[in-house]
């Protein structure tokens, strides 16, 4: 009883008027998640690969709670799950919330906030019980979108809402250090070497907050291995059972290595001497793990994008090249992947499109017409750039379409309609 309550005044510092440590606001995600306890009851999930800042966000959150709505800075906890103390409690979040609340005197009006929550044998089911009760605001974060999702539909239908963190924006990378991202055209452009420079460390290096500051590269690289290690071993192998390990690690190695290159099940269990069902499933545990994003072709027809090959995308540019599956500077798949996650925190949901050419992502808001964009991260533009849109017109003649493309440093209006946007410009002003 007495380890425990020191262990949670040690994660609970406001409790005794210390504030916590917050870091750089994350507006976007802070914004959304106060949206929500402001206006309903539901329990907030938060949910975003390992380091991403889900702890800080909270922290962010508490900080914003005790300073501008006047909660009682005791009737909040924070409680990492994270930790085999708490893990081998025999009822975690029950033990904890019991001996908090003899604590504090009170079993109302409490803020809950626990972290890394899927490591919590059969927590949806308690937080469901807590929920109920209408004593409490819930907050939650976790890192295997299957564990926290998936099972938390299960017991929690219409008694949450997601908010699905990102590692930093390029926007948000500006802030971290220290440049003021431009607000107006003026700005923009007087600031535009300088900030294509930050674009292509940020391109190299990725956006996870803590490692930004980090200016000896072998250092950056010691901490990005020990995330994607984290990621892989306790959010993907040990999250599933996964017993073929050395599979796993090959699999992603060699899915990495590939991003943005169409593959099928079963070309890759071709390729590792296995079957489709297990490739499947493997690369579905990275999904969950939040390490791995998918983009199925676009088609009219559900059919087609179920048996079109896929296109896998990574997390985080940074853990590409710190864990090791670099071989040149493969300067075009990091953009088209950084475009992608940068597609996906603006709340689309990316496709590619293949016939004779190719789109390397379409993608609709409802109520929007189609946006169809090709990378080309050169200071021309091929001829194949091109073509891919006039061939998708073509076959979809009544299909209201943009057309933009991503280039290092042009910025034209080209013939067909079709926009020329620097990747710069594009990150900072759409």
């Amino acid at each position: 009883m007495e380890e425990l309550v020191q262990y949670l005044a040690m994660q609970n510092p406001w409790w005794v008027g210390t504030k916590p440590d917050s870091g750089i606001l994350r507006r976007v995600y802070l914004d959304k998640i106060l949206g929500y306890l402001k206006n309903i009851r539901e329990i907030v999930i938060i949910g975003g690969v390992r380091r991403s800042g889900k702890t800080t966000l909270m922290y962010q959150t508490i900080q914003h709670l005790i300073e501008h709505e006047s909660v009682n800075p005791s009737h909040i906890l924070f409680l990492s799950c994270d930790n085999n103390a708490i893990r081998n409690l025999s009822d975690p979040i029950n033990t904890v919330l019991d001996t908090y609340q003899k604590l504090v005197g009170t079993t109302t009006d409490l803020w809950l906030f626990f972290d890394e929550v899927q490591d919590v044998p059969d927590f949806p089911r308690v937080l469901k019980n807590l929920y109920d009760t209408g004593r409490y605001r819930i907050i939650i974060s976790g890192s295997t979108s299957h564990i926290l999702e998936s099972q938390s539909g299960t017991h929690l239908t219409g008694r949450y809402l997601p908010v699905r963190v990102y590692p930093l924006s390029f926007c948000e990378y500006l802030t971290f250090i220290g440049t003021v991202p431009p607000n107006n055209e003026i700005n923009l452009l007087t600031k535009k070497y300088e900030l294509i420079g930050h674009l292509n460390t940020y391109l190299r290096n990725g956006g996870f907050p803590a490692i930004v500051h980090i200016e000896q590269d072998e250092i950056r690289r010691d901490y990005l291995k020990a995330y994607y290690d984290s990621i892989l071993y306790r959010d993907i192998i040990a999250s599933h059972d996964v017993r073929n390990q050395s599979l796993m690690q090959e699999l992603l190695s060699y899915v990495i290595t590939n991003i943005a290159v169409p593959q099928t099940f079963r070309s890759l269990a071709q390729t590792f001497k296995t079957d489709p069902a297990r490739v499947q499933d493997y690369l579905s545990y990275a999904e969950d793990g939040y390490l791995l994003y998918t983009a199925t072709k676009f088609s009219f027809s559900y059919k087609k994008q179920l048996v079109a090959p896929r296109k896998m995308y990574l997390a985080d540019n940074g853990l590409r090249s710190a864990a090791g599956f670099v071989f040149s500077q493969d300067t075009g798949r990091l953009v088209e992947n950084l475009v992608c996650i940068e597609l996906l925190r603006r709340g689309y949901t990316p496709k590619y499109w293949k016939e004779t050419n190719e789109i390397d992502f379409v993608v609709q808001k409802s109520g929007d017409p189609l946006t169809l964009l090709n990378v080309c991260y050169t200071s021309d533009i091929p001829e194949r750039e091109l073509k891919g849109f006039a061939e998708f017109v073509k076959l979809h003649p009544d299909v209201a379409v943009r057309k933009i493309l991503l280039t290092e440093d042009l910025s034209l209006q080209l013939d067909d309609e079709i926009t020329a946007i620097p990747l710069w410009r594009w990150l900072l002003t759409e």
